[in-house]
């Protein structure tokens, strides 16, 4: 009978143990770090934000795209202040995944990026877009 109480009181424990780490870290709420928005008018296609701050929590974009064709692509980066998608801040070759890669209109589209603490900027290239709107939030 003693075992089978252990095995209740430890049950019990570990569930309430993992229902408190679940609250602590769900506990906050997204915060709005950047919004970022225009539109493309002639040939030039690419756009880079203003410099921001992450303090590498988990991180949300979400981001609207009004394209001039259906196959219409966009590459979206979030790249730390300084680098472009070929160069580091230093000038080196850096070559720079896209964090997000998106072909059409987008309404409300959302991706969750993993990025560490720092200063960031968006930078956009698109073959066909005619406006965006990108926002970054945190959850904090």
């Amino acid at each position: 009978m003693s075992r089978i109480f252990k095995v209740i009181l430890s049950a019990i424990f570990l569930l309430t143990l993992s229902f408190g780490l679940t609250s602590c870290i769900d506990s906050g709420e997204w915060k709005t770090v950047i919004v970022f928005e225009g539109t493309f008018e002639g040939s030039d296609r690419m756009a880079d934000s203003k410099v921001f701050e992450l303090t590498g929590g988990r991180t949300r974009v979400t981001y609207d795209l009004v394209t001039t064709s259906t196959g219409g692509n966009a590459l979206i980066y979030v790249l730390p202040e300084g680098w472009t998608m070929t160069q580091d801040a230093n000038g080196n070759l850096k070559i720079s995944v896209q964090d997000i890669t998106a072909i059409g209109d987008k309404t409300n589209e959302q991706k969750t990026i993993r990025k560490d603490p720092g200063r960031y900027h968006i930078f956009i290239n698109s073959s066909s877009v005619e406006s965006y709107k990108i926002v970054i939030e945190e959850w904090r």
